[in-house]
């Protein structure tokens, strides 16, 4: 059981079979701090986060992916796959269209950076279908906020 042997007292409580540690209290701070970071990159996706060392919009990416993970032993099968190949897709047309691209003047020797709306158009929208979903899978498995409707009335 870790550093404490059943029945250790841990000062002056027993610590049994029963965990002290409370595993839900560190999961709901990572998925703010996560979603935290994700609404922060939100507000201008198509910068570098000198943070991170990445764009914003990658951020966000590998973001909900990390969100996605924290529920992924509660997923069904079918539900693993289908956000296996929603995170490949958005992989292979990241790879395939830049968002940036890069373009040298060979006469002066000077890099120029590019940016190709069209494709961050269809890379933003796909970003947030991705987001729409992970957080509709954080609500099936239970760890979002209760809504209102949720609450007993003594909770009120």
């Amino acid at each position: 059981m870790g550093f404490y042997q059943q029945g250790e007292k841990v000062e002056g409580e027993n610590i049994g079979d029963v965990s002290k540690f409370n595993e839900a209290f560190l999961k709901m701070h990572r998925f703010h701090r996560v979603q935290d970071r994700i609404n922060m990159c939100r507000l201008n996706p198509l910068i570098m986060n000198e943070v991170l060392g990445v764009w914003n919009f990658m951020a966000m990416i590998s973001d909900c992916e990390s969100l996605l993970m924290e529920v992924w032993g509660k997923l069904t099968g079918d539900e693993r796959k289908e956000m296996i190949t929603v995170k490949e897709k958005i992989e292979q047309f990241s790879a395939k269209y830049p968002v940036y691209d890069t373009n040298t003047n060979h006469t002066n020797g000077k890099t120029r950076l590019n940016m190709d709306m069209s494709v961050w158009n269809v890379l933003k929208k796909e970003i947030f279908k991705y987001e729409c979903r992970v957080r509709e899978l954080i609500t099936r498995a239970g760890y979002d906020s209760p809504n209102k409707e949720e609450w007993d009335d003594d909770e009120l």
